[in-house]
């Protein structure tokens, strides 16, 4: 074999350990996640915290607009 192609095998074998291990951590990192999600959400699945996710920003944005309406109203009370 040349030279050339030695190397070129050297580097690919490199890129592959690389990947390998980008592909260990990420595989870690994402089930740490997913038992975070079961943990403290109670969700199984990312879909499922996507739900709770928007449902709970639902949630957050009725809250707000009661209490700035109830604010509204003691300020009208208030001033009245």
């Amino acid at each position: 074999m040349s030279q050339d192609l030695m190397n070129r095998l050297q580097k690919l074998k490199k890129q592959e350990a690389e990947a390998k291990q980008n592909l260990d951590r990420l595989t870690g990192r994402r089930d740490q996640l997913v038992s975070t999600l079961k943990k403290d959400f109670g969700c199984v699945s990312i879909k499922e915290a996507e739900a709770k996710l928007t449902s709970l920003e639902k949630d957050v944005t009725r809250r707000k607009e009661r209490a700035e309406k109830l604010l509204t109203d003691i300020e009208e009370a208030v001033s009245a």
